[in-house]
């Protein structure tokens, strides 16, 4: 706690941090003292008790039953009330419902820590004797009673801000675990499918005639399933797969007039012209399940890896028209859409291969530019960008992407901290972490705005707390042996693969120790499955 304090504005600032030595994480600053002295600002404080509770200690009934004697007096009647309730309080605590106090000894019982101001009524049952009133009332009554009273109440309230202040603290230990062990498991996820990687074979993409639902490409025997990241390095490097991005331009279908999928075809037969391997199509629509919210789920949280192991990254930008909104689709509305910068963010921070090849991609043709692709401003700031579920303020209640994204951006920002420490010549993630220092909450915000059709804006948690710890995670990790690191694919060897052992959460927790290496990925496979002779019709639905 503060050892000096004071109030101004309405809010109460402390003159100095507990912490030693303090940091920026110490409080919120407030105004800065006279001599230019930052002050903090530590917000308020509530302790809810039961009045039942503090008196218990104190046994007040004793007195009414005799178990007090003082000085030839052993029965009390006794009433005790809070001045400064408004309207005043009954009684706390009454002898007698029925009896009435001759000419009580009042006497105030102050406990100012807990705002307490309470008056106590004692009279003795039988009268008070003959003589020496005034003695008996001052001597025996009055400092005794108000001391026992003030005493207990005391003491009951420190030992209930202590067992509080454990509770608070073992809750903040529980917390620091689990954000420890979904920081590693976001790491682990960087060289792991939660869902497979669906590719189209590139005949069967270029005779589809316009984008088709995941699946409907899957009912027609048109995508191929890869179980393990392993298979999806040998597939790139020996194939060739194309990581094809853009900008839907329709709430319920990516391209409603088929534009997109024109200027895609487009794009691959260039590629595939300047000698570059492009044997596999991996595009979100046909490629990330759009029906099961679930699967859909672990194919985002696999998103870096479906990124991290493709050959080629077709930015795919024809100018349309939204078929909902009705604004613009272009080069600039791609740009400030959140899904699509963290697609390029994930290519772009995946550098396993010393060269990456970029490629902007118009219904004219395409061009090399990875400066334009990837601008390192615009494609970091990921929850800064356009999420549709926010422009149609959360229709049904739905989540918000935001929080579907964080894991995937902690295990991100682990692997730009490791490229930057094990691969300095990569000036890339310099840069990167260089805007992260400038300016943290825009890129790791704490909290986002949500709000549905039904009701006001409220917050919701996304980065808060966890950007610290990650950073003490790292520098520990740091420290240690090479041998002993957090391996990070996409650093180095792209079969590299984690090795994180995530034990049980503190008391025990079942439900958190499920470790997200325990699938079995002991065998691995590739499974393509060919279309039937006979011609499939695929019926169009929405999602």
């Amino acid at each position: 706690m503060p050892d000096a304090w004071y109030q101004t504005g309405g809010h109460n600032y402390s003159r100095v941090c507990s912490k030693t030595p303090p940091d920026e994480h110490c409080s919120f600053l407030g105004p800065p003292e006279a001599d230019g002295t930052p002050t903090y600002f530590w917000g308020f404080a509530t302790m809810l008790g039961r009045v039942e509770e503090l008196l218990s200690p104190i046994h007040l009934e004793r007195l009414q039953s005799g178990a007090h004697r003082l000085s030839g007096l052993t029965s009390f009647h006794y009433l005790l009330t809070d001045t400064r309730a408004d309207p005043p309080v009954e009684y706390y605590g009454r002898s007698d419902r029925e009896a009435a106090l001759d000419r009580p000894v009042e006497a105030m019982v102050v406990v100012e820590e807990a705002n307490i101001r309470w008056l106590l009524q004692v009279a003795p049952r039988d009268g008070w004797p003959v003589v020496f009133a005034d003695f008996w009332n001052q001597l025996f009554i009055v400092v005794p009673m108000t001391a026992l009273l003030g005493v207990g109440l005391g003491v009951n309230i420190i030992i209930a801000m202590r067992k509080r202040a454990h509770q608070i603290i073992k809750l903040e230990e529980y917390r620091r675990e689990v954000i420890s062990r979904t920081i590693l498991a976001s790491i682990s996820n960087l060289n792991l499918l939660q869902f497979p990687m669906c590719l189209l074979k590139l005949q069967d993409f270029l005779g589809l005639g316009r984008l088709i639902r995941h699946e409907d490409a899957r009912e027609a025997r048109k995508l191929c399933f890869i179980d393990q990241p392993q298979v999806a390095a040998d597939l790139c490097k020996e194939e060739g797969v194309a990581f094809i991005s853009h900008q839907w331009a329709g709430f319920e279908h990516p391209d409603p007039e088929g534009i997109q999928y024109r200027s895609m075809v487009v794009a691959v037969k260039e590629v595939i012209s300047r000698g570059l391997k492009c044997s596999w199509i991996w595009v979100d629509y046909s490629s990330i399940p759009q029906q099961n919210a679930f699967q859909q789920q672990t194919a985002i949280n696999s998103l870096s890896v479906y990124a991290s192991y493709c050959s080629v990254f077709l930015s795919v930008v024809p100018p349309c028209k939204h078929a909902d909104s009705g604004h613009d689709v272009d080069i600039h509305s791609y740009c400030s859409r959140a899904w699509c910068r963290l697609e390029k963010l994930s290519y772009a921070t995946c550098s396993w291969e010393e060269e990456r090849l970029a490629f902007l991609c118009t219904e004219e043709g395409i061009s090399n530019d990875w400066a334009g692709v990837f601008n390192d401003e615009s494609v970091l700031d990921v929850l800064g960008g356009q999420f549709s579920c926010c422009t149609r303020n959360h229709p049904d209640d739905r989540p918000c992407d935001k929080q579907k994204i964080v894991g995937v951006m902690l295990g991100i920002f682990w692997r730009i901290l490791a490229t930057n420490r094990d691969a300095p010549h990569r000036k890339h993630a310099r840069t990167l972490l260089r805007l992260v220092e400038k300016d943290e909450e825009k890129y790791f915000p704490k909290t986002a705005s949500y709000r549905t059709e039904l009701m006001e804006p409220r917050p919701i948690e996304l980065f808060d707390g966890f950007l610290p710890i990650l950073k003490e995670m790292f520098l520990e990790d740091s420290a240690a042996v090479q041998e002993e690191r957090v391996n990070v694919p996409g650093v180095s060897d792209p079969w590299l693969t984690c090795s994180i052992s995530l034990g049980p959460l503190p008391d025990e927790d079942p439900l958190a120790s499920r470790n997200t290496q325990d699938f079995d990925q002991s065998i691995p496979s590739i499974h393509i499955v060919q279309p039937e002779a006979t011609e499939v019709q695929i019926h169009e639905e929405r999602i």
